[in-house]
């Protein structure tokens, strides 16, 4: 290989190791929060990331918490999508949502339409 060929490889690398995905054992603290919907049918549910756990909060009251294992994170454009992987006893799930930071929201991937705000 020669040097051309080796330095351009070295800069290819060092470009795209930013651009993979990233893991962490917790939930950055920007997206740490109960955070909530107006939107039908959701407007009496939430959801709370806290370092360690995610609380749904599935209405009238009621809610589960669950053990966050990793959380791994990739940007799309200007947003990040963000996967968290918890547990529910035995089970092993993923949740996966996009956060905007401009716009301080989250949107489940499988429902775009629908924009979470962070509670105040």
């Amino acid at each position: 290989m020669s040097r051309v060929t080796a330095a351009v490889a070295v800069v290819l690398v060092a470009l795209t190791a930013g651009c993979g995905t990233r893991r962490s054992s917790t939930v950055p603290e920007e997206l740490v929060g109960v955070w909530r919907t107006p939107t039908p049918p959701y407007a009496d549910r939430y959801f709370e990331l806290r370092p360690d756990a995610i609380v749904f909060g599935t209405g009238e009251g009621g809610s589960s918490s669950h053990p966050i294992d990793r959380v791994e994170s990739r940007r799309q454009g200007p947003l990040t999508l963000y996967t968290v992987f918890y547990r529910d006893g035995e089970q092993r799930y993923r949740w996966a949502f996009l956060y905007d930071p401009v716009g301080r929201s989250i949107r489940m991937k499988n429902r775009v339409g629908i924009v979470w705000s962070k509670s105040r």
